[in-house]
């Protein structure tokens, strides 16, 4: 009767285990790109992904071929998967032709993506 009860427990303690281990998992995140190569004339769109929805805001940082950053967006984060197209088209009059990264911070994690403007 004691290996039956202690085998029970052992088979609780199993089954409750794995899922232990995604209660406390960091969240994750992603951001990527429509492309990743752009022209002139096209849009860009952003594709972020988040494994939870925390209240926070998400910023997302660009840096140019010159390796400027700015903030390109702050944008709330209520959905698990938000597409973001531009407005406008890539104008040659304000991007230059060269490689681009977007960084994407929420809930104190961060992500990145390459694109390229030719």
């Amino acid at each position: 009767m004691k290996i039956a009860g202690i085998l029970l427990s052992l088979l609780v303690i199993l089954t409750i285990l794995p899922s232990l281990g995604l209660t406390f998992a960091a969240p994750s995140i992603s951001i990527e790109t429509s492309q990743s190569v752009y022209e002139y004339g096209d849009h860009l769109v952003m594709l972020i992904s988040v494994s939870e929805i925390t209240g926070d805001d998400g910023y997302i940082y660009i840096t140019d071929p010159a390796e400027r950053k700015s903030l390109l967006l702050q944008q709330p984060i209520s959905q698990k998967y938000v597409e973001l197209p531009s407005n406008f088209p890539f104008d040659s009059a304000i991007w230059k032709t060269g490689t681009y990264v977007l960084e994407l911070e929420y809930s104190g994690i961060n992500s990145s993506v390459q694109f390229t403007i030719e």
